[in-house]
């Protein structure tokens, strides 16, 4: 497989991934009033990839700016490149800010306080952890033979999961998300400016075609049925 075939569907993957963490938040069956209130928060943490040998390498850090988890901008270093990389979410998208652009990547989790307890919101959570003193809901998805992620959600942090593992080809590739710090305390208006940018939807339209092939397409209609209505919002 040639580089420039590989690196989209590399990201095509992340993105099916990041999909389906945000899914985890199930539909309401009834009136819950005992989640303590989500409160805008800093989260730093450092992301490696895992060989079948279980040696760990560092691939990127990241700081994320959260107010909720419809607003928030994450700032990435990688390691061996040093390169930047900003995603942001904003007005109900999250997109990677590429060249002047924000280039869409996907719909932002609602902010919709829930109604339900963590049992039912957290879909297909497995067991509880303690992560900086809270309560972690680690929900697991499979992606397909070989292919499964597990994502600790907490109710101070809803809609964004504070740790992701997430394993390919029967734990040949992984790739890990571990929590540095966490704190807790307002975002600055300054943390959001400069996002008044052209919106584009290249990207996806590259990643859309290379899911095509590899034939993901449940995932591409569903896509691109976003997208539509995206771009119709957008000219309205």
């Amino acid at each position: 497989m040639s580089s420039m075939r590989a690196k989209p569907i590399r990201y095509l993957i992340a993105l099916v991934l990041v999909l389906s963490a945000l899914g985890f938040a199930g539909a309401r069956l009834r009136k819950q009033n005992n989640w303590p209130k989500p409160k805008p928060f800093t989260l730093v943490s450092a992301t490696y990839r895992v060989g079948g040998d279980g040696r760990r390498v560092l691939e990127s850090t990241s700081t994320m700016f959260a107010r909720n988890c419809s607003s928030w901008r994450e700032i990435r270093v990688f390691a061996k490149t040093e390169k930047v990389q900003q995603s942001v979410a904003k007005d109900g998208n999250i997109y990677d800010i590429v060249n002047g652009k924000l280039e869409w990547a996907s719909r932002a989790t609602p902010v919709d306080e829930p109604e339900v307890p963590p049992s039912e919101y957290f879909k297909g959570f497995v067991r509880t952890e303690r992560l900086f003193g809270l309560t972690a809901y680690v929900a697991r998805a499979e992606f397909g033979p070989g292919q499964w992620g597990e994502f600790w959600n907490t109710q101070e942090t809803l809609g964004i999961p504070l740790k992701t593992h997430i394993s390919r080809q029967g734990g040949k590739f992984q790739e890990v998300t571990e929590p540095l710090s966490l704190t807790f305390g307002d975002i600055p208006d300054s943390m959001f400016d400069n996002l008044d940018l052209p919106v584009s939807f290249d990207r996806a339209s590259i990643l859309l075609k290379a899911a095509e092939r590899a034939g993901q397409q449940e995932f591409v209609d569903q896509t691109r049925a976003l997208i539509e209505q995206e771009k119709k919002r957008k000219e309205q």
